[in-house]
């Protein structure tokens, strides 16, 4: 498990993207890290 300083850090280095998607059961939201890849 990560310590909170730990996540903390890396959420700095590489913020998660979010997409909210709309779907036949609704609204989900897709999160993954952003890269550059």
């Amino acid at each position: 498990m990560w310590t909170d300083s730990q996540a903390s850090a890396l959420d700095e280095e590489k913020p998660l993207v979010c997409i909210d998607i709309a779907s036949g059961e609704g609204i989900h939201a897709l999160c993954a890290p952003n890269s550059d890849d």
